[in-house]
């Protein structure tokens, strides 16, 4: 899945908090999201095209995102080397009326909007 297993509630001093999977490196450290990997000059070309990939599965997935953070996004890396991207906040649909959930059409319209965001931010920090 492109987006971070959710386990369920926990009460907490601030109300009911979502409980996550946690992203995490091979070495236990926590994964970088998209904006830390641009602004240490870390993105690859790899990246950019998991970025790529990242998106067609949530399009294909239907994944509806409430907000264009590019902190929303982590990379983890894997033992061989490789990776993917994951949307671990800011998904499903929040509205009273929810199109992007019910038309197709719209959300990818949306996604693409926000891949061309976090492209851009990644190819930017390449140069």
């Amino acid at each position: 899945m492109p987006i971070c297993e959710v386990h369920g509630v926990v009460q907490t001093d601030l109300g009911l908090a979502l409980v996550y999977e946690r992203i995490a490196e091979p070495d236990g450290q926590l994964s970088p999201c998209l904006l830390d990997l641009a602004e240490s000059g870390a993105i690859t070309q790899q990246h950019v095209d998991d970025l790529h990939r990242h998106f067609d599965l949530m399009s294909e997935e239907h994944v509806v995102v409430s907000n264009e953070n590019p902190r929303n996004v982590i990379y983890q890396t894997w033992p061989d080397g490789t990776g993917r991207w994951v949307w671990i906040d800011s998904f499903g649909s929040k509205q009273t009326i929810p199109t992007r959930r019910w038309s197709r059409r719209l959300n990818h319209r949306r996604l693409d909007r926000v891949r061309e965001k976090f492209v851009a931010i990644a190819e930017a920090s390449m140069r």
